[in-house]
Parts: structure tokens; sequence; C-alpha cells
């Protein structure tokens, strides 16, 4: 939950270019909003599949972000 709170945070505060930002923000909003919604209600469960569905697809969208956003450049 801090994960996606600090990069709420971070992507609002210093990554605004960014051509996916509000697809991001989104993302990271609806993701902690759940967790903290599973924790309130105390269905923690719920909380937790949230967390490990959103984990698998930002481990796959950061290894696509690096291929596309890391460009080489001429020596």
């Amino acid at each position: 939950m801090s994960y996606h709170c600090f990069e709420l945070i971070n992507t609002i505060l210093f990554d605004k270019k960014r051509p996916d930002f509000p697809e991001y923000v989104l993302h990271h909003f609806l993701t902690f909003i759940l967790i903290l919604f599973s924790y309130v209600v105390n269905y923690l469960p719920v909380g937790a599949t949230v967390m490990i569905l959103h984990d698998v697809t930002d481990l796959t969208t950061t290894v696509f972000k690096l291929f596309c956003d890391v460009t080489p450049t001429k020596v």
C-alpha cells in the first residue's frame, strides 16, 4: 500500500510530462483506494488479491517502460 501511495505522490509531483500520466495516476489511485477499502471493511483477502494482481502488472509495465524509455546513444 505504501508503494502505491509513494508512486502516486511521486508521479503527481515529478512526472507530469509523461505521455501515460493520467493512466499511471489512475492506476495507483485505484489500487490505493481498493486496498484501503478492503482494510477498512476488514475483508483482507480481497486486498491481498488486488495487491498481487497489481504488483504483477506493475512489474511487467516497469520492464516495458524500461525498454521504451531508455534510448541508446551513439558514442
